[in-house]
């Protein structure tokens, strides 16, 4: 379903400017989507209800389609840790740059990070929306704390030396708040690390099946890699870097290695954007 674009004013909850926002004639499971003129982010215009929300997320978690926690948190208990090798590379660059080994991690879901740093010599903690993915951490012996949605994460003051946003950036409303919540808790020499979906990939730029982990209300934010950076710079941060997951070890069929050999020779934008900031 395409609608005329049209334009307003307003505080953009992304890059908090005053600036002119449009429909860019899209509807996805019947959320319109704008465009920022000042960040060039693309976002889901009404927001969805805190209470729906809690409850896809705890559904998702204990029953849904985050299978992938599930399985990530049955391995974990049998003291199998998954292989991170994009973020384990980030976080071995925060571990050369950072003093200190404090890692807050926001939306950590079943811990799976966070069990990965903390054998890596990491003082951990998870903050996170969900009560279901705050007791399977605890269930791993993790520090972990729920915070209500619509709100920002309570992240005490200059108490981490590297913070993590795994595939969460996108689901949040208030992401100026909480940008300026992450910048407040790092401390001086800090570390922001984060991953998020390419919003020009050929699923999102050429059909509206984007699935329903993909979609709004779940997710909410859309970006590319010059997006980001925007959003970032004008909330204060240095971006250090920002790249493209091009190398995936795929599921073993013929469509997903078709998929991921397009991704590597540079044919079709890959799914994952993965960056580094500090504070600016």
């Amino acid at each position: 379903m395409n609608l005329a674009p049209h334009s307003n004013m307003r505080n953009c909850r992304i890059c908090g400017t005053d600036s002119p926002s449009h429909q860019i004639g899209r509807v996805i499971r019947n959320f319109p989507l704008s465009k920022c003129d000042h960040c060039g982010t693309v976002m889901v215009e009404n927001r969805p209800e805190s209470n729906e929300l809690r409850l896809i997320y705890d559904q998702l978690f204990d029953k849904g389609e985050y299978i992938q926690h599930r399985s990530d948190f049955e391995n974990l208990k049998s003291g199998r840790i998954p292989v991170f090798f994009y973020r384990r590379n980030l976080l071995k660059y925060s571990e050369k740059v950072c003093q200190g080994r404090n890692l807050i991690e926001i939306g950590g879901g079943t811990g799976a990070f966070g069990v990965f740093a903390r054998n890596r010599g990491w003082e951990y903690t998870n903050y996170d929306i969900s009560e279901t993915a705050i007791r399977f951490c605890k269930e791993l012996s993790l520090k972990a704390h729920c915070f209500s949605i619509g709100t920002t994460p309570p992240l005490p003051s200059h108490s981490a030396d590297t913070i993590v946003m795994w595939e969460v950036i996108e689901h949040v409303w208030n992401l100026k708040e909480y940008f300026q919540s992450v910048r407040n808790a790092l401390r001086p020499g800090g570390l922001f690390l984060f991953s998020t979906p390419n919003f020009m990939t050929p699923t999102h730029q050429k059909t509206d099946s984007w699935g329903p982990l993909g979609s709004p209300p779940v997710h909410l934010n859309y970006f590319t890699q010059e997006t980001i950076e925007n959003a970032l710079q004008t909330n204060d941060f240095k971006v250090i870097r920002v790249f493209k997951q091009r190398i995936v070890r795929p599921d073993w069929n013929i469509k997903s290695i078709l998929k991921h050999l397009r991704f590597a020779l540079f044919i079709d934008e890959p799914e994952t954007l993965l960056g580094i900031a500090s504070k600016g």
